[in-house]
């Protein structure tokens, strides 16, 4: 392909004999060079055929490998620019432009109206590489396995960018360049950007309208930011969500553990009764911590997407920072990442808490109950306790929930003098609600597990010298 010094054409034919005319004027026959006269004569002989020669391959290399290099960027700024002039130029580097003349050499043809708007959102919104919008479109016009032989392919061409055949010398490069590993997505490239293929296309250039898509690429960047900041705050409220509800799972556990540490002899079915129901609402609460933890990755991994699309945008048009973008993402993983720990920490409570509830059970399964439902504790006296016969006495024998020493109420009975008598007296050691003072935050004695209701004896006895609080005391069995 033969290209003139001023890089005005992608091919010439050879030179056509002149013909004398009337007027004195030189004419040329269809495919001679406009750019140079063909009467202009700056060599004679042999010797101008060979600088000739020479200047056409010096030229044409120079342009076939500036060609794809000054092939330019596809952006959407061209509504805004003045073409008071018609410039055709102006309308070949525009993306309709550039889509315009790839169907035309791939196709031969104008491209519908479907596969413009695909092509200009790709090039002017998207900021896709040229390179790699043509890649597409000669993959999907399959010519290459249409013409699977380089010269039929390059004939194709020709014809379909210039209306006419190659010439030999420029056919001949062409072939060349095939054959040395250049692609074919090259040729046809540098064919597009060419001044001599955008002049033979010049009529139908000036008809497009160049940038008419509505949106932009920095419409589209922006729109993700906004997005990806949509995508934080729920990331956000779910982690907060799923940290309440491993917080109150928390809460239910620690509950239950609360019921197991009980002494065996202060546990009731009321107890295992309350347990049951905590468990219940400590798995919904660590359910509730999962589901939540997974809403908030799935927010992530949105915002995570819109990270990876508006860098890459980034990377091909530097202008459009993925900033905003950025940072929303990675709040948005942070979020996922504190609902996850969360999560994780509710991931053992239900079997810990079940654990708890079986040993409850054992508990109240080994508790001795007398008649009336009396529960005897673990006998436990003397020592720094008041001795055994003051127990024996007093509760007949550690009966840890009796009232003025026979009967049982249900717990936490509140009324000033019991059914059972006149005397508030209750417990193991038959503490008087005045004596007891709300020790350890029991209304009465009998409220209190055993180990309670010891802690306050030991107070009280002080050594024997409390023993005046015991009707008991001093006497022997």
């Amino acid at each position: 392909m033969a290209i003139s010094k001023n890089n005005s054409r992608v091919n010439s034919a050879p030179r056509a004999k002149q013909v004398k005319r009337p007027t004195g004027k030189a004419r040329s026959r269809t495919g001679v060079s406009t750019i140079v006269p063909t009467n202009l004569k700056l060599f004679s002989s042999r010797r101008a055929f060979v600088v000739a020669g020479l200047l056409a391959i010096v030229g044409l290399i120079a342009v076939a490998f500036s060609l794809a290099a000054s092939t330019p960027t596809y952006q959407y700024s061209l509504r805004s620019a003045k073409n008071t002039n018609k410039d055709v130029a102006f309308y070949a580097k525009s993306a309709e432009g550039f889509t315009y003349l790839a169907y035309k050499g791939l196709l031969a043809r104008a491209p519908e109206a479907e596969a413009t708007n695909s092509s200009v959102q790709k090039l002017a919104g998207d900021r896709t590489s040229p390179s790699e919008v043509l890649g597409s479109i000669l993959t999907s016009s399959k010519v290459s396995s249409r013409y699977p032989n380089n010269k039929d392919f390059i004939t194709y061409i020709y014809m379909n960018f210039l209306g006419r055949a190659p010439d030999k010398k420029g056919q001949d490069y062409w072939l060349k360049q095939l054959s040395s590993g250049r692609s074919r997505q090259s040729v046809v490239l540098g064919f597009i950007s060419a001044k001599e293929v955008i002049k033979a296309n010049q009529a139908a250039l000036l008809s497009l309208q160049p940038a008419t898509f509505v949106e932009t690429a920095r419409n589209e960047q922006k729109k993700r930011g906004d997005d990806a900041k949509v995508y934080a705050a729920q990331s956000a409220r779910y982690r907060d969500i799923a940290k309440n509800n491993a917080k109150y799972a928390k809460a239910r556990r620690d509950e239950i553990a609360a019921l197991r540490n009980k002494s065996k002899s202060a546990t009731t079915q009321s107890d295992l009764t309350s347990a049951k129901a905590k468990l219940k609402a400590l798995t919904t609460f660590a359910d509730g911590a999962r589901r939540n933890y997974t809403l908030a990755v799935d927010a992530a991994n949105k915002a995570r997407a819109l990270k990876s699309a508006a860098l890459g945008l980034q990377k091909r048009a530097p202008d459009l920072s993925a900033a905003t973008v950025v940072k929303y993402s990675d709040s948005a993983q942070s979020a996922a990442r504190v609902a996850k720990d969360a999560y994780i920490a509710t991931t053992g409570y239900p079997t810990n808490s079940q654990q708890h509830i079986k040993e409850i059970q054992q508990d109240l399964a080994q508790v001795v109950v007398g008649p009336g439902g009396r529960i005897m504790g673990n006998r436990t006296c003397g020592g720094d306790l008041p001795p055994c016969y003051v127990m024996n006495r007093e509760s007949g024998g550690g009966y840890i929930n009796l009232w003025n020493g026979g009967c049982v109420l249900a717990p936490g009975y509140t009324g000033r003098i019991s059914p059972c008598g006149t005397s508030s007296a209750s417990g193991k050691w038959q503490f008087i609600r005045k004596t007891w003072g709300r020790y350890g935050g029991y209304l009465n004695a009998a409220d209190a597990p055993e180990s309670v209701q010891d802690a306050r004896a030991r107070q009280i006895w002080n050594g024997g010298r409390g023993c005046s609080h015991w009707q008991a005391c001093g006497r022997r069995r």
